[in-house]
């Protein structure tokens, strides 16, 4: 009996020399991996502090439109809290006779990448006072198409500048673009 347990020994010493080097690169990774996070972390926690600080009201949505995101501002345009707004289409905020035109900007930017800007009538909720505003839409950085998420800004206009300095369709007056001529 006592022969195999001296024998024995020489292998549990190097299995355990083995062992007790696994458990240093495991802690090494831990710490590395924990660094990487709070780094993360922070990096999230900086970005949300950017996005909701933002002095211009901030969405992204998805292809179709649905807000992924708001920040503070545009929760204030639209007048509703974040949490009611995610996962809600934009048209729903959007004046129905500037849905079509956005359905278009939307398929311009998801098939050719371009910053897209034109003019649109916001209905905050539960107000039918429609907000003219300015709207920029692009795709997030370095999406392929299709992208995952588009990135929009909102800027009302100025009651001065009425729109009749834009091209027909983008950034038009809508009621100038809805009559036709007998």
């Amino acid at each position: 009996g006592d022969a195999s347990t001296v024998a024995g020994r020489p292998e549990l010493d190097v299995a355990h020399e083995e062992l007790r080097v696994v458990e240093e690169e495991l802690h090494t990774q831990a710490d590395e991996l924990s660094a990487t996070y709070g780094a993360l972390e922070f990096e999230r926690r900086r970005y949300r502090e950017l996005f909701q600080g933002a002095p211009a009201a901030y969405l992204v949505t998805d292809a179709a439109g649905v807000v992924l995101e708001a920040n503070r501002l545009a929760c204030q345009l639209l007048k509703i809290d974040t949490h009611f707004v995610i996962g809600k289409p934009l048209s729903l905020f959007i004046a129905g006779e500037d849905r079509p035109l956005m359905r278009d900007v939307l398929g311009l930017v998801i098939s050719s990448a371009e910053v897209s800007s034109f003019e649109l009538h916001l209905l905050p909720r539960g107000s039918n006072q429609a907000l003219s505003m300015t709207a920029s839409v692009r795709r997030a950085s370095g999406e392929s198409a299709p992208p995952s998420a588009l990135r929009w800004i909102l800027h009302e206009r100025p009651a001065a500048r009425s729109g009749n300095s834009a091209p027909p369709g983008i950034g038009a007056d809508p009621q100038a673009n809805s009559q036709v001529s007998a």
